[in-house]
């Protein structure tokens, strides 16, 4: 009888398939797992990728591959989910590629803290994109601002995150309304909303998120991640949960960012990119709640 697998690793893919061979081939060199385990990928209704995938590297890795509608990442991530096995939830992206010791790195975090989820560190591996630098950074100063006064991470960001079972079960796992983005933020707002369970921050879980941006595509993804943000506060509406958890108010927010830059010499580029897609980011808000006006029904 095969062991019950420790650790269930769960990827959405969507129509990216030399993204998802390089991801699937940072888990063969995956050293001293902290015992078994299982690695899903959730096809979300794209072209199915299986077939384009080397023998060699399937038959190597403990992997199960799932179909499922086009429905999001949110929607596969759940699918995900209900195939695993494990008593740890660990998600990543067709787009990241994980270090050696990344599953070893999610049993330590679990074992030695009271912690339901963990949140691992992104690394970029494209240095000379502007718009990957300029993403990388805003994403790196969010995880260091959003803290509870005891440390604990308000915020887990999927391509790099874990979860104890039985804490993402009793969450209700993601929601699945969110399309696109921000649906690991909403579910980090429940997690913190509960007063049952803790998050943290856990840099020694690291990936490589291979993501260049070009300055047109970095305003694109910060329009939609507004869009997503307009989503999760009609979320919290519906669930009648305060907005303001483990947050500060917007001026504070944009004061700290600019100290922040400040402080880590970014180049005008990265100052300017930064600004312009916090200007997208509230068009794309914007332009959500104009269409849930007209669309009463969304």
């Amino acid at each position: 009888m095969t062991a019950t697998p420790l650790i269930s690793v769960i990827i959405p893919t969507y129509n990216r398939p030399s993204q998802l061979q390089a991801c699937l081939g940072s888990f063969l060199a995956q050293a001293d797992p902290p015992g078994p385990w299982e690695l899903i990928v959730v096809n979300d209704g794209g072209v199915p990728p299986w077939p384009s995938l080397p023998e060699d590297l399937t038959s190597r890795l403990p992997l199960r591959m799932i179909e499922g509608q086009h429905r999001g990442p949110a929607a596969a991530r759940n699918l995900g989910v209900r195939h695993a096995d494990g008593t740890l939830l660990a998600f990543t992206d067709d787009d990241c590629r994980v270090f050696p010791d990344w599953l070893a790195r999610w049993a330590q975090g679990f074992a030695e803290g009271p912690w339901h989820a963990l949140g691992g560190l992104t690394l970029n591996p494209n240095p000379n994109s502007l718009g990957a630098r300029s993403h990388h950074y805003l994403t790196t100063f969010l995880y260091e601002y959003m803290r509870f006064p005891n440390d604990d991470a308000y915020l887990v960001i999927t391509n790099n995150a874990a979860f104890r079972r039985e804490a993402f079960e009793s969450l209700g796992g993601f929601d699945e309304t969110f399309a696109f983005a921000t649906e690991d933020r909403e579910l980090s707002h429940r997690l913190s909303a509960s007063g049952r369970y803790r998050a943290a921050a856990w840099p020694a879980a690291k990936i490589w998120h291979d993501h260049p941006l070009s300055t047109w595509q970095t305003l694109q993804l910060q329009f939609r991640y507004g869009q997503g943000d307009d989503d999760f506060r009609r979320a919290l509406l519906r669930l009648g949960l305060p907005r303001n958890i483990g947050q500060r108010r917007r001026p504070q927010f944009y004061l700290a960012l600019a100290r922040a830059l400040w402080r880590d010499r970014q180049t005008p580029g990265v100052w300017a990119l930064i600004a312009l897609s916090q200007l997208a980011h509230h068009a794309g808000s914007w332009s959500r709640r104009l269409q849930a006006r007209a669309l009463p029904g969304l």
